[in-house]
């Protein structure tokens, strides 16, 4: 049997039975692409069908049959179609993922593709949305399986900033590729009902109607599970706001200048007072250790505080000269002690300025040796 005469893969036929390539836009989908923006965050997002079957060797053949992606819902983005080439999700996809072998689980890692930083990646760091408008960094993108698991699209979000993507937010747009497979199955009754396609008419009726009120009842219960979802992702991150902005302003407050690092002695946390006093800004305080504010001939005392904080949990006290990023050494007092967070261990602490009080000691100091040389000349009897 030649390539034209093969039968159509699964793929294909499920597509070729949802009729949902080459339609026009529909409220149902573009609202779900809303949702799987909202929960990200990003700027875009889009639902896409592989033009007539998965972008790969849908059927036995001989040679791959080379196929485009088609977006049903793009809003925001500069074209309706990309090639296999030119597809974000294919050249990430695993050989296997488009090959007759199916059905996929669906909740197999291999149903989702994440781009974290498309400028980073050679594989498309080249593309013309990469490159021009609409400068697209960020990529998650999960398969859209029909209801006998063949793959026959995409749901993905597109953001402009480079980003780590999160389970959460991951598991929700499992989901909500899965709703658009519910959406797919009951368009797709719909229309077979409205054709009065097969069968005894009333038969045929009922049973549409049955399935279409099970798929809606299904529908319904996603629905309100993904806008309990994001509700609580929302409430979540409003909440980390807040308890971030309360802690930025308590640390902003402290006397002093309060630092944190980790147990390599990295920096991960200061406040105004710190970058005041060593006159860098926070990439550069970002980038390296506390010891690297500290004068070459205090860095030995340091490191062994450090070593005692983080490995015997000791709570320190000591001087040290600080050093700013301008070579200017000012005498400090340090205190720190180790705090854990999970399973990491830190030291925090904060250094004051002692400068007024290295002074007013020398000044008593000088003071005394005067006196004591006045006394030690006087001819007067004197005791104490």
């Amino acid at each position: 049997m030649n390539t034209s005469e093969q039968p159509p893969g699964a793929s294909t036929l499920a597509l070729r039975r949802y009729e949902i390539v080459g339609t026009p836009a529909e409220t149902a989908f573009d609202d779900i692409a809303r949702r799987a923006a909202d929960v990200f965050g990003a700027a875009f997002a889009s639902i896409s069908f592989f033009d007539g079957a998965a972008m790969g060797p849908d059927v036995a053949a001989d040679k791959p049959v080379s196929r485009r992606e088609w977006f049903k819902s793009a809003a925001g983005l500069p074209a309706q179609t990309l090639s296999q080439a030119q597809s974000f999700f294919a050249p990430f996809a695993t050989g296997a993922l488009f090959s007759p072998e199916y059905p996929i689980d669906a909740r197999s890692t291999l149903r989702i593709t994440v781009i974290a930083d498309a400028l980073a990646d050679k594989r498309v760091c080249d593309h013309p949305w990469v490159a021009a408008l609409p400068h697209v960094c960020f990529y998650a993108g999960v398969l859209i399986l029909s209801r006998e698991r063949a793959p026959v699209g995409v749901l993905a979000v597109w953001d402009t900033a480079a980003r780590e993507n999160k389970p959460r937010e991951m598991e929700a747009l499992v989901n909500l590729a899965d709703l658009i497979t519910a959406r797919l199955e009951a368009r797709a009754e719909a229309r077979r009902e409205r054709r009065g396609v097969g069968g005894e008419p009333g038969a045929t009726h009922a049973k549409t109607e049955e399935h279409v009120a099970n798929l809606t009842r299904e529908f319904v219960q996603m629905e309100q599970l993904l806008e309990d979802e994001i509700a609580v992702r929302q409430a979540a991150e409003i909440r980390l706001r807040h308890e971030k902005e309360f802690s930025d302003a308590a640390i902003a407050s402290l006397p002093g200048a309060f630092f944190m690092f980790d147990k390599n002695g990295r920096m991960v946390r200061w406040n105004k007072s710190f970058q005041n006093d060593t006159a860098y800004d926070d990439d550069e305080i970002g980038s390296r250790r506390m010891v690297d504010f500290i004068a070459p001939h205090d860095r030995a005392v340091i490191a062994d505080a450090i070593r005692r904080v983080i490995e015997r949990n000791d709570e320190i006290t000591l001087e040290a000269d600080l050093l700013s990023k301008h070579g200017r050494e000012s005498p400090y007092i340090f205190h720190g002690r180790a705090l854990d967070i999970g399973a990491e261990r830190y030291c925090i602490g904060v250094g004051r300025d002692i400068t007024e009080r290295r002074r007013t000691e020398r000044e008593i100091t000088d003071a005394k040796e005067r006196l004591d040389l006045a006394l030690a000349g006087s001819s007067l009897a004197l005791w104490d």
